[in-house]
């Protein structure tokens, strides 16, 4: 729908997917111009324009057949699968980890949300993630439980980030459309 709707206001289109610290960067070296992004960690001021897409709250995903719970007091038996502390996604659960006093072993740590509940879903371990990145891997689904956070709940921002002035009004046209 992106292109669709704008792809003719641009010579060139360049659509990537990844880590977002490397995109973030790419942004600051001018290598990028806008960005979709659930992890933005980019000091701002008025040089930038932000616009919302949505906000989601990050959910528990446990193996089909496990029937253990997160809780506090009773931490599933199964190994955590971390998301890389290297992504802002997963410097944001971290850090929640932190707050929420948790010890979990390092154990499983990858770099993408596939990766992820494809391990979740061969019942090898347990993760924190957000609704989007489950609805991306349909085929799983039958495999995995999804569960809403029941003590600490926290959420992200999806944004589109521009340098401010510089693309008309394709930035907010863009989260519009998303």
């Amino acid at each position: 729908p992106i292109l669709r709707e704008l792809g003719g206001r641009a010579e060139h289109w360049n659509m990537r997917s990844g880590i977002s610290r490397e995109h973030q960067g790419e942004f600051l070296a001018r290598d990028i111009d806008m960005l979709l992004t659930g992890s933005f960690n980019l000091e701002h001021s008025g040089s930038l324009e932000l616009h919302p897409v949505f906000e989601e709250s990050f959910i528990c995903v446990f193996p089909q057949n496990c029937r253990e719970s997160f809780n506090l007091t009773n931490m599933p038996q199964i190994p955590f699968i971390r998301f890389s502390r290297l992504t802002g996604m997963g410097q944001q659960i971290e850090r929640q980890i932190v707050r929420m006093k948790l010890k979990l072993p390092q154990v499983i740590e990858v770099e993408s949300s596939h990766q992820q509940l494809a391990l979740v879903a061969a019942g090898l371990g347990w993760t924190i993630t957000t609704p989007a990145c489950l609805a991306a891997v349909c085929d799983l689904h039958p495999y995995l439980r999804p569960e809403p956070m029941s003590r600490g709940r926290f959420a992200r921002q999806v944004q589109v980030v521009a340098r401010a002035g510089e693309l008309g009004d394709i930035p907010k046209r863009t989260a519009s459309l998303c």
